[in-house]
């Protein structure tokens, strides 16, 4: 994944220790227009979402099992341009109130993702999904790169 990350921005592009045999470890991409906490845990955000205010945005991708690829939930192209009635109050991992989410399970180049975007404010969806679309706009998903995937290894 690549992207330009515009000023006043924040981004951490991660990957979980993978916990259980089998396992995959995949990309984790966090793109917030405020700072996010150094060690953020939550691949949704959600020791994030309760300090965001109105004007806040949180923009993540997760990829997921390529197996899941083209499947089910992930039967969907690529789901940007966003829409502002994507927005809904109630899509949220974490229902907080006056918040707003977007999520989206799609399909790119045999590679399964999750789109998860949360709006501090539902009443401010017009300008908060404006913003998601710049910065998703400039977002690259490129071949998986071997530093950002790893597989469980018993000790």
């Amino acid at each position: 994944m690549r992207t330009v990350v515009p000023a006043g921005w924040d981004a951490r592009l991660r990957r979980r220790v993978p916990r259980t045999p089998g396992e995959t470890a995949h990309p984790l991409l966090h793109m917030a227009n405020f700072r996010l906490p150094h060690h953020a845990k939550g691949d949704y955000g959600s020791d994030v979402v309760a300090h965001m205010r109105t004007h806040h945005l949180l923009v993540v991708l997760k990829e997921f099992e390529s197996a899941l690829a083209g499947h089910g939930l992930y039967d969907h192209t690529v789901p940007w341009p966003l829409h502002v009635s994507m927005c809904n109050p109630m899509g949220l991992q974490r229902t907080l109130a006056g918040q707003s989410g977007i999520q989206r399970f799609f399909t790119h180049e045999d590679r399964a993702f999750c789109l998860y975007v949360v709006l501090g404010a539902h009443r401010e969806r017009h300008a908060l999904v404006e913003q998601a679309n710049h910065v998703l706009s400039h977002l690259r998903i490129g071949p998986p790169h071997p530093a950002y995937t790893a597989h469980y290894v018993p000790r």
